[in-house]
């Protein structure tokens, strides 16, 4: 292989090192993992797939709901793909609603699951 910095392909960090920047300015693929809030109760997986596959390949959907909230993170396959359904989709009235909040999910100490639930972010 070819030492690092003169690898014909961008280096990627291995897996397991979420939120972390790699090499040459790439981003980790965490960063293609949108956070989708103000949804209706009655969401399901299939709905959001229809439409965020639109913009691009789906890898997962996960639609998890708060006291205050019902919101679901979609994992992109690339991070040009979240952003193109984030362009789209934020603030669309799509499934009844007054209006989506789309953005790039952050990840927060504690993790996806810990107590910030890895959201968006304030609403």
């Amino acid at each position: 292989l070819s030492s690092f910095g003169s690898a014909p392909f961008p280096f990627f960090a291995p897996i397991g090192l979420a939120g972390a920047r790699v090499a040459h300015g790439m981003v980790d693929p965490g960063e293609s993992r949108i956070w989708c809030g103000g949804l209706p109760s009655d969401i399901s997986e299939p709905e959001l797939h229809e439409e965020f596959c639109k913009y691009g390949v789906v890898e997962t959907i996960s639609i998890r709901s708060s006291p205050r909230d019902t919101f679901a993170f979609v994992q992109m396959a690339r991070r040009t793909d979240a952003e193109a359904a984030i362009a789209k989709m934020s603030r669309a009235t799509l499934f009844g609603t007054r209006g989506l909040q789309v953005r790039i999910a952050h990840n927060h100490p504690g993790g996806p699951s810990g107590p910030s639930g890895g959201g968006g972010g304030s609403r």
